[in-house]
């Protein structure tokens, strides 16, 4: 494997002003990212791309636009 990227998550926040100037912030929202990235070396006689063929296919059939998990 060369490289790999996964997903990440920003978490947003909102800022409060109190009394005298003070200021506090909490968080109040998550982002997903929903994108990952693999880089690799395939080989002649290694099956790579059908391991990865298998596995998308699991999480997502691309034909139906379902999912076999459920």
């Amino acid at each position: 494997m060369i490289s790999v990227t996964i997903p990440g998550a920003t978490v947003n926040k909102t800022t409060f002003s109190g009394l005298g100037g003070r200021r506090w912030s909490v968080p109040t929202s998550v982002e997903y990212t929903d994108s990952i990235s693999l880089s690799h070396t395939e080989f002649s006689g290694t099956p790579i791309s059908k391991i990865y063929s298998s596995w998308v296919k699991l999480l997502r059939d691309p034909l139906y636009g379902l999912s076999p998990m459920g």
